[in-house]
């Protein structure tokens, strides 16, 4: 073999080479980028003030609602929110992206960001929302997905209030944080005649 068909087979050999390594840094860069998908949450579970990650704040300035009258209580919740009523009992959710309502849905987990379980009452930091003694908590979870929780109980009954937030938007999460928003619907919180 002469020195030139030596140098062209080790030319081609170089450059496969080296398209080997490009396509392997492409490769685990494409990786680095794609948004990883939850596997097993690690929870963290402590009540009071916490360092959260940033979702996005809606804002808090909402001028039309609409009232929800449930057995014994009833409370405003923006206009623009559509309301989701379960079938055989009183829980409720809220979708904060579409005004379209529910009604009577068999529900067997939630399926929107903002749930209402009338049950009893959980643990955490106790506030007041307007009139009302409210128990919150926050729960962190490791893939960026932040758990708000209140409670509080109205005419009998223990009301569990949960937004869940997600920067990716995962199911029954919100990608915006409504927080705001939710707190502002607990402070409307009232006993009714009904």
């Amino acid at each position: 073999m002469d020195s030139r068909t030596r140098s062209i087979i080790i030319g081609i050999a170089a450059l496969f080479i080296l398209a080997i390594l490009f396509g392997i840094i492409f490769y685990f860069n494409w990786l680095s980028s794609k948004p990883s998908q939850p596997t097993l949450p690690q929870l963290s579970s402590t009540p009071g003030p916490q360092v959260l990650p940033t979702p996005v704040s809606a804002s808090a300035t909402t001028t039309q609602t609409k009232i929800y009258a449930g057995q014994g209580f009833e409370f405003d919740y923006p206009a623009n929110w559509g309301l989701l009523t379960c079938q055989g009992n009183q829980n409720i959710e809220f979708d904060p992206v579409s005004s379209t309502d529910q009604k009577n849905v068999a529900c067997n987990e939630a399926v929107k960001p903002i749930t209402v379980i009338v049950s009893d009452t959980c643990p955490g930091q106790t506030i007041t929302l307007g009139n009302n003694q409210v128990t919150k908590s926050t729960t962190n979870i490791s893939t960026g997905h932040v758990d708000y929780e209140w409670c509080l109980n109205v005419a009998g009954k223990g009301l569990d209030i949960t937004h869940r937030v997600s920067v990716a938007g995962a199911p029954a999460h919100s990608k915006l944080d409504y927080s705001a928003q939710v707190e502002q619907m607990i402070s409307t919180i009232r006993p009714s005649a009904k």
